[in-house]
């Protein structure tokens, strides 16, 4: 049986939100400051698995992801899709199933602008 690491599924996850059109940014507040911060650095390495948290067990995965959507773009919609690709993502290279990838705290924002504080999602 092939054993995949939390932080090896929290990678292929954040990579498959961020290829998501609508997603914004990834992370609640002091993530995106932090990863702000970090971005300036030369040759410093993007946290792809930024805004992502998983809880494995030996067969199933169960991912949540924060995300901060883009003003003016469906949060269910966005929220579908990021579902639809982290499932995709994870389920096609090991022989495990996605129990179950929740997208929460979406949240709009103007990309001329500051991105707003997260807010919960309230349907699943």
């Amino acid at each position: 049986m092939t054993t995949i690491e939390e932080n090896v599924v929290a990678k292929i996850a954040g990579m498959a939100a961020r290829e998501v059109p609508g997603v914004y940014d990834m992370g609640n507040a002091v993530r995106r400051a932090f990863s702000a911060v970090t971005d300036r650095i030369p040759n410093a390495q993007t946290n792809v698995a930024g805004g992502i948290s998983v809880q494995k067990g030996e067969t199933q995965a169960a991912v949540e992801v924060t995300v901060v959507v883009e003003y003016g773009v469906s949060i269910v919609e966005v929220s579908d899709a990021i579902r639809r690709n982290i499932i995709e993502q994870i389920e096609a290279p090991p022989a495990w199933r996605s129990s179950r990838s929740t997208s929460t705290s979406p949240t709009s924002t103007c990309p001329t602008t500051t991105p707003a504080a997260p807010r919960p999602l309230t349907s699943k």
